[in-house]
């Protein structure tokens, strides 16, 4: 496939600004398997070495396979992720029907995705590099990159790994990076182990059950998982940006009833999906919202329509109570925030 002339020529701008002739030649041969020399005429000015290497890819049709490498470099670069929507690389797909637990339920789409606003889909870029998922012998489930080497998601996503202590591993707990796939291209993962449980709190057992929302401030179904490498200050690929972290956003940005939600998960263990909602109920310690989930979603972050991390997916139901419709819950992350630090965590 082929981009646009305006798409095509915003990717070649960006490759001229954001990287140079060191950088590139560093990616194609290390992520693509092609020598740089091979490729462009390296004694010629540095915007014709770029058109050169556009060239090529784009008259072998292969141009997915570069803009995949530029984007996991600059994720925060917002036209490299746009060319690949254009190309249909970051889809937006709805949920298969795949069983349910207790804690999670597959709701009906209730609005329209977000389009490709270059501003919001560069930004959300650099979050998919913040999401992964996490994974022990019995659960699957996502978590959040919320400092260098710390990861958030539910305590029952790795409740059965847990040790009599709370903080020490009886099981195997990994973060895998990265695990995202669209028009047949896939970026290589990256799995990390996580090394101890630094804080965390259960559910509530109304958290099970559909009805009113819990309002007990001890049961935030989180744990935070200290990782046994720093990642958030590596880059995703050799010579690219920092990974990063993600931000937490101050209570007194928390949402509310009707404000749009954006969900980065991983549903049944799938490679990353996105998916918006809306918020539809506030509590005490807990929020309600429409964005579709399934197993494996289970610690997602929930983003604000301003992509601010503002609460922690982990429940829902197909049905309410009576005639009542289903409904996702998800916990405000300042909440987790504030146990945490009483918790001795500095965050």
């Amino acid at each position: 496939m082929r981009l646009k002339h305006a798409v095509a020529e915003r990717v070649l701008q960006a490759m001229e600004d954001s990287f140079d002739p060191q950088s590139m030649a560093s990616l194609t041969f290390r992520k693509l398997g092609q020598p740089y020399h091979s490729l462009v005429n390296q004694s010629a000015l540095w915007p014709t070495q770029v058109d050169a290497l556009y060239q090529y890819y784009d008259y072998h049709n292969t141009i997915e396979e570069l803009l995949v490498v530029l984007r996991d470099a600059r994720p925060r670069i917002p036209d490299f992720a746009l060319a690949l929507d254009e190309l249909g690389f970051a889809q937006i797909d709805g949920p298969e029907h795949q069983g349910r637990s207790a804690l999670e339920a597959l709701l009906a789409r209730k609005q329209t995705p977000f389009k490709d606003v270059v501003a919001f889909r560069g930004q959300l870029a650099s979050l998919e590099a913040q999401v992964c998922r996490v994974s022990t012998p019995d659960f699957l489930g996502t978590g959040a990159l919320i400092a260098a080497d710390l990861v958030v998601t539910n305590r029952h996503v790795i409740a059965t790994a847990l040790a009599a202590d709370g903080h020490g591993l009886a099981k195997s707990v990994t973060c895998v990076f990265d695990d995202k796939i669209g028009a047949g291209i896939s970026t290589p993962s990256c799995e990390v182990k996580v090394s101890k449980v630094e804080a965390s709190s259960p559910h509530s057992p109304e958290d099970e059950h559909a009805g009113p929302m819990t309002s007990a401030l001890d049961c935030l179904d989180y744990a935070l998982l200290r990782l046994e490498s720093t990642l958030g200050g590596k880059p995703i690929t050799p010579n690219g940006d920092p990974r990063g972290f993600i931000g937490i956003a101050p209570p007194d940005e928390a949402p509310k009833v009707n404000s749009g939600l954006v969900i980065l998960q991983h549903p049944g263990g799938k490679p990353m999906k996105i998916d918006i909602g809306a918020v539809t109920d506030l509590g005490v310690s807990r929020i309600r919202h429409s964005v579709n989930t399934l197993p494996g979603s289970s610690g997602a972050p929930v983003f604000d329509a301003a992509l601010r991390f503002v609460a922690l997916h982990h429940a829902g139901r197909e049905t309410g109570l009576g005639e009542s419709p289903g409904y996702n819950q998800a916990i405000p992350m300042d909440l987790i925030l504030a146990d945490a630090r009483k918790k001795g965590v500095a965050i």
